[in-house]
């Protein structure tokens, strides 16, 4: 089973999902690079094309409409097959409600015909040599499953000490374990893709990642660790249940996303090559906002629902035995009165990592 199931529904993930939106925006290029180099099938057999991690599809069909459109440029006739994939508790009702919002269940006579499967991307989702274009945005940073080591309940990520936390303690050992999960998940990410691509199908993937300085997590988890921490002080949260939850997260290096495909040692190499891969910084909108106009009402407002969206499904599987109906929303209550006190403490740097494979 995943480890998540889904990101929080009723349409809040697509209302907080901004900062996903602008690094997608950022590798707008790479998809059209992308679409313009997958081969097209003979006669009138659409393009198919995949995007692992839909979510409620905000931002995933704009992808889709993107690659439609420079797939058009090639042949105005050419029929497009989107599929968008997410975990089984996904809220597909809202893509759905997306989609038809967009125009795309109405105007069939475009060529664009679009559907959903649900399942894990680490696992097969779709027939063998089927797919001639997949993507992935934000979605590969989580586990398929914690690795098999005693976590240790210092922090709710595996990230270790850093300079304005250095009473987090998070053993060597656990850190490493969750570097060798995140490689076995990569390898097994790569190798549904692989047999799903049709021959130079390409795969775009663009995931939060570390570099030399930082890592994604930085800041984000900090604040809900930190509000977290305050409720189970009052008597809030139960303290057993709190220690309990790691976030199923891995930040990887452009080095560790590369490994597999290794031309060396890569178990994959044989079965994609790189054409582009590198790592940058995006500025999060209601970041640059804040900067703009120093509303550090609206800043603290934004931070924290996009930070919500993507963790509070995890803290109620693991604080499910509470009855305190209002836990959820004192907990994010709790993260922006500490934002906004602090605001440098939770600095959060979107670090992004692309990567365009081949299928060979």
């Amino acid at each position: 089973m995943p480890t998540i199931g889904g990101m929080k529904g009723s349409g809040f993930y697509d209302r907080n999902s901004g900062g996903q939106r602008a690094s997608i925006e950022t590798v707008l290029p790479w998809v059209d690079a992308a679409a313009a180099a997958v081969p097209l099938p003979a006669g009138s057999d659409p393009v198919t094309i995949v995007d692992y991690g839909c979510s409620e599809g905000r931002n995933s069909i704009l992808v889709a409409n993107r690659i439609a459109d420079c797939l058009r440029r090639r042949n105005a006739a050419q029929s497009v097959r989107p599929i968008f994939a997410d975990v089984p508790t996904n809220n597909f009702n809202q893509l759905f409600r997306n989609l038809e919002d967009d125009g795309r269940l109405t105007r069939r006579d475009d060529g664009f015909f679009p559907s959903a499967v649900a399942g894990s991307f680490y696992d097969l989702l779709l027939p063998k040599g089927s797919v001639h274009l997949a993507t992935t945005f934000n979605a590969i940073c989580w586990l398929d499953s914690l690795p098999p080591v005693e976590l240790r309940p210092e922090f709710v990520i595996y990230l270790g000490p850093r300079p304005h936390r250095p009473e987090v303690t998070v053993a060597p050992e656990t850190v490493a374990a969750f570097g060798t999960q995140a490689r076995r998940d990569l390898v097994r990410f790569l190798e549904c893709r692989a047999a799903e691509l049709v021959p130079e199908g390409r795969l775009l993937m663009a995931t939060p990642a570390r570099d030399g300085e930082h890592a994604a997590g930085e800041g984000i988890y900090d604040v809900v660790h930190d509000a977290c921490i305050d409720l189970m002080n009052q008597g809030r949260i139960d303290g057993a249940a709190y220690r309990r939850i790691t976030m199923p997260v891995y930040f990887r290096t452009l080095d560790e996303i590369l490994s597999p495909v290794d031309s060396v040692n890569g178990p994959l190499a044989e079965s994609f090559r790189v054409e582009r891969a590198e790592v940058e910084r995006v500025a999060p909108p209601f970041a640059t906002n804040y900067e703009q106009t120093g509303d550090m009402t609206r800043y603290v407002d934004e931070y924290v629902g996009f930070v919500q969206a993507f963790t509070e499904p995890i803290l109620r599987d693991g604080l499910e035995s509470s009855h305190d109906p209002g836990l959820f929303a004192a907990i994010y209550d709790r993260a922006k009165e500490r934002l906004r006190a602090t605001p440098d403490r939770y600095v959060f740097r979107y670090i992004q990592a692309t990567t365009l494979l081949a299928r060979r």
